[in-house]
């Protein structure tokens, strides 16, 4: 949707697999002499589905925020949790604490969508983890497809090592690749082909480099086809009925591309407009553990243009479900210890005054116990009124794409925003009961060292009060957003691309540095954490949370021997370690 150190997690390249069984005979799977892509009919059994991994983003994560650690690990609530159950032996902590229990969004509603529109049976994996190669290939063995959907993988070379370890497991596997990661890959092709990207000649062939897939001639490849749509439902569901069929109108069926293993490249049929439908998930009929966080889409797009990020290129238009829909998704959400958790996905969930309005009011009025998070855009919150109605909403945790409080580094990113409406947004928040989670983004065109202090400066401002969570970022220079635009490029001097950049003010280099050091410069109260943890620790009052968040902020300056702000008057190391503990038994 950050690391101490960049220290690459093991690739699956790297991973001992599990000897593949035999896969099931399932009408007639192809020879070592045929292809998936030849047109004879396909009986389609199960439909498996991954449709995220663990690691595959920690190849490019920013700083990691600093963390007091126990035998080195990081004492996040899931392990502090762990490490009580376990009587405080950390390895068995670490090798038993609950996982990311989060669903998929995308899997599942795959999975619903296929369900009802062709009662077709689908298995869905959440999370590749690559030191577990047995649950996918568990997935994988008695399936005909596999589906794997890349929005939540930041690297290609992930969701294609995926595919080649499955299709390692069964031979037999059609493999169809879609979502974001495939949708930003071919719109990069237009963007090369263009010959108007505003990239030196070895900016463009460092990314003609990483953008193997479609630009290169010959490409090596485990995947059968690939769905290139922003909402590729329905392509998709043509391309399933056309494999059971034995046709080949996949040959030409517009947004699909197929894999030519004779030719070993990827055919790109026509691309156009797609209109998807909402994404509807009934969690009542999924049999999901205790502590789920329910992932709820409400909206799709992005109507801003921020100068850092590519939404507004891929996705510039809100399309909107309708209230009802939306509320009857929320109401099939379980409740757990009487209340709904909810995490709506959307990257600006009140986006505007009206759908605000009539948003938070009908969340009153039905009162369906929903305990939730989002992404809210700081000019949304700016009147007490609307703060409240936020509050009794249901809202305990709010997500800010703050990114700058210098006004010439908000003016250079394009976000209509002032440091005075950050104050005040975060404020009414955080006196509300509200975590307010800020982003920080360090090296924008502009910044300098003394823009990164009066950023900092303006956070350790803040009124001290509630829960300020702050995760910080340094610049990622994206090919699709406006920043890497020639018009933008020209203007700032900039050259470069993803985390290797230089501009006028500032390098990658030394934004990774003042992104790092800045986290020890902040004050006491306000606490770096990689994880929502308000919404895992909701038995703890909002004054709780706050005296876990600062006893463990103490023992991390103090373990890490940095300079307490303040200075250190708290009391000895061992009572507050046990007052942590004391704390998470009680979460």
């Amino acid at each position: 949707m950050s690391t101490e150190t960049a220290t690459c997690p093991p690739s699956v390249e790297d991973v001992k697999l599990c000897p593949a069984s035999p896969p099931p005979v399932m009408g007639s799977p192809p020879s070592s002499a045929e292809t998936a892509t030849d047109a004879r009919p396909r009986p389609i059994t199960k439909i498996a589905i991954v449709a995220g991994a663990e690691e595959g983003e920690k190849i490019f994560e920013p700083p990691r925020a600093r963390h007091y650690t126990i035998d080195g690990n990081e004492a996040t609530m899931h392990f502090l949790r762990s490490y009580v159950k376990h009587e405080r032996n950390s390895q068995v902590a670490k090798d038993t604490m609950e996982p990311d229990n989060t669903p998929s969004l995308a899997g599942v509603y795959l999975k619903q969508f296929l369900k009802r529109e062709r009662n077709l049976q689908c298995e869905v994996l959440h999370r590749f983890v690559p030191s577990k190669p047995k649950e996918l290939e568990d997935l994988v063995r008695d399936a005909s497809i596999l589906l794997i959907s890349t929005s939540m993988m930041i690297s290609w070379e992930f969701p294609e090592k995926i595919a080649a370890t499955a299709r390692a497991m069964n031979p037999s596997l059609t493999i169809i690749g879609g979502g974001t990661g495939v949708y930003k890959k071919y719109h990069t092709k237009l963007l090369l082909d263009s010959g108007s990207s505003g990239l030196t000649d070895f900016e463009a062939s460092v990314l003609r480099h990483h953008n193997k897939l479609f630009v290169h001639p010959k490409v090596e490849s485990a995947y059968d086809f690939l769905v290139i749509s922003h909402s590729g439902e329905n392509t998709l569901l043509k391309l399933l009925d056309a494999l059971a069929a034995g046709t080949d109108v996949w040959k030409t069926l517009p947004n699909l591309c197929w894999y030519d293993k004779v030719m070993q490249n990827f055919h790109i049929n026509e691309v156009v407009d797609e209109i998807g439908t909402d994404v509807y998930v009934d969690w009542s009929q999924e049999n999901l553990p205790p502590g789920i966080l329910y992932p709820v889409q409400v909206s799709q797009g992005c109507p801003f243009r921020c100068g850092f990020c590519d939404f507004a290129t891929i996705a510039p238009k809100i399309k909107q479900a309708p209230l009802d829909v939306i509320f009857d998704m929320l109401e099939r959400v379980p409740l757990e210890d009487g209340r709904r958790n909810v995490y709506f996905t959307n990257e600006n969930l009140l986006y505007n005054k009206k759908f605000t309005m009539e948003f938070l009011t009908e969340m009153i009025k039905r009162d369906l116990k929903i305990k939730w998070r989002s992404f809210l855009r700081i000019d949304s919150i700016q009147e007490p009124e609307v703060a409240d109605l936020v509050k009794q909403a249901g809202c305990v945790s709010a997500l800010l794409g703050v990114e700058s409080a210098d006004p010439t580094i908000l003016a250079n990113m394009h976000k209509h925003c002032t440091t005075e409406k950050i104050v005040r947004c975060i404020s009414l928040l955080a006196e509300r009961g509200i975590t307010a989670t800020v982003f920080l983004l360090f090296g924008y065109p502009g910044e300098t060292e003394e823009t990164v202090r009066r950023t900092i400066e303006v956070m350790n401002n803040l009124p001290d009060v509630g829960i300020i969570v702050l995760r910080l970022f340094n610049l990622c220079v994206l090919p699709m957003s406006p920043l890497s635009s020639p018009e933008e490029r020209t203007r700032f001097g900039l050259k470069g691309l993803g985390n290797m950049w230089e501009h006028a003010t500032m390098n990658s280099d030394t934004a990774y540095k003042v992104t790092q050091n800045s986290y020890d410069n902040l004050r006491m109260t306000l606490f770096a954490s990689n994880i929502d943890e308000r919404m895992v620790s909701h038995k703890l009052t909002d004054e709780q949370l706050r005296d876990f968040y600062l006893t463990r902020n103490i023992l991390y300056h103090r373990q890490a021997n940095v300079p307490m702000i303040g200075g250190d008057t708290y009391p000895p190391t061992e009572q507050l370690f046990e007052h942590l503990l004391h704390l998470v038994s009680v979460s």
